[in-house]
Parts: C-alpha cells; structure tokens; sequence
C-alpha cells in the first residue's frame, strides 16, 4: 500500500469520527436543550397552579369579595368555604352565595308577621303584611334557585339568576320603604320594634347586593382563578425561568466545550 493510499484512508477513518462525534455531540446537545425547555415549563406549570386562587380557599374567599358590595358580609357568607381542603372553583363561591341569601330570607320570611300579631295598629299591619308577602314570594324564588346545580354556569344561567336577584332585591326595596311609610303613624315603641326589624331586613339585602356583584362581575373573578397565562409566562420568566434557563445553557455550552477540547487533544495525538 503506497504513501497517498495510506493517507487518504487515514483520511476517511478521520473525517467519519469526526462525523461520528458530531452526530454524538449534537444528539446530546439539542437532548439537553429539550430537558432545559421542559424543565422550565414544568417550573412555569408549578408557578401558575400555584397562584391560582382554586388551591388557596382564604385566598379565593377574600379575593371575590373585594368586588362585591359588602366585604365583611360577604366573609361571612362564603366562610364556610375557607376550610375546603379541596380545590374551590368561582362555582363554589355563586352557588353558597345564593344559598347564604336563601338562609337570611328563611330567617326573616315571618318577622313582620310576628310584628304584626304584636301591634294593634291598623295604619300599621297593612304595610307589614305587605311586607311580608313580599319576603315570601322572594323566599319561593330563591328556593327554586337551590335546585339548579351550579356547577359550569353558562350566560344563561347567570342571566337568570340576574334577574332573580334583581326581582329579589326589588321586594326587599318595597318592604322597606313600606316600613318607612309605616313608621310615620307608629308609636315610639313600635317605631324601635319596626327599626329592629327594619334592620334585619336590610341585612338580607346586603347579602343579596353581593350576590348580584358576584354575579355582574363573573368574567373578573374567573379571571382571578384563571389568570392569564401570558402575564404569568411574562413575570416569572423575568424572575426565575430566564435566570434558570440562562444558567442551564451556561451548564451546556461548558459541557460541550469540554467535549471540544477532549476530542481535538484526542485527533492532535
């Protein structure tokens, strides 16, 4: 075998290590930026679930209230839910939030009744009675309420519990101007029986103007359950993925570096 057949198989053995290493090389490579990009985004999956209001109770509670009218009474309401040890959903927060109107209004449903059995004022009873058939037809209205399950409420569904509400909150308004009308031809005791009343009443409404503030402002607090996943993607890739993943191909580009070095020190021999 001559001197240039020698060399050019030499030749061939090297450049088909050489290709054989970059295909190692290469392989390993991209093998590494894939396990960095899914790592990330395993990083980002934990991050976004744990921001999200379904796996904090408290702080799904205190979140929706902040848009309704009332906060504490919407506390109060919704406490229940803040020892779920299981995952909330804004369903969970409507669905107890009527409830809770239904229990206030189960509550109240017979005061003027008992008032009036108790005052013998003729100007007076009207206005309570009046008063009282419209706390029960709101009372019948929201019991039908109880048996839709609200589980995934379509605009539908929240249109008609809308307009529920709204019809609800427009007796309690009646009963109360009622009241107030009645008041003026009430004895001094009756008048602080009436305001007793009057004030329980007016609790109700509260529980039902939060119930409508929920209900108005339902693409909000989804968003809060659901938040967006660009703006999460955003922020933390500023704070903790872009430095994790910096230092991850740092990590690569040294290790093929090396790579590098080995194999040209191995060729030179």
């Amino acid at each position: 075998m001559d001197q240039s057949q020698e060399t050019r198989l030499e030749n061939q053995a090297s450049r088909k290590k050489t290709k054989q290493f970059f295909i190692i090389f290469f392989i390993i490579f991209f093998t590494l930026i894939i396990s960095a990009i899914i790592s990330a985004f395993t990083v980002l999956k934990r991050h976004a679930e744990s921001r999200s209001l379904s796996a904090n109770p408290m702080l799904a509670v205190r979140s929706a209230c902040d848009v309704t009218y009332n906060y504490r009474t919407c506390i109060r309401s919704l406490s229940s839910l803040q020892n779920h040890t299981h995952k909330i959903h804004p369903s969970d927060i409507l669905g107890l939030s009527i409830r809770s109107v239904f229990h206030e209004f189960s509550t109240i449903s017979t005061l003027p009744q008992e008032l009036a059995s108790k005052i013998d004022n003729n100007n007076i009873k009207p206005a309570l009675i009046d008063c009282q058939n419209l706390l029960i037809d709101s009372l019948n209205q929201l019991n039908r309420s109880q048996n839709v399950e609200i589980i995934d409420y379509d605009e539908e569904m929240v249109k008609d519990l809308r307009n529920l509400m709204a019809q609800v909150k427009n007796n309690t308004g009646r009963c109360l101007d009622g009241l107030d009308g009645a008041a003026a031809a009430a004895v001094p005791q009756q008048i602080f029986t009436m305001k007793k009343v009057k004030m329980r009443i007016q609790k109700a409404e509260i529980y039902v103007l939060n119930s409508l503030e929920i209900l108005e402002k339902r693409s909000e607090i989804d968003e809060m359950f659901d938040p967006n996943f660009r703006s999460i993607l955003g922020s933390f890739m500023l704070q903790t993925v872009g430095v994790f993943c910096l230092q991850y191909l740092v990590m690569v580009w040294l290790f093929c570096v090396l790579i590098m070095r080995v194999f040209l020190s191995r060729t030179r021999k």
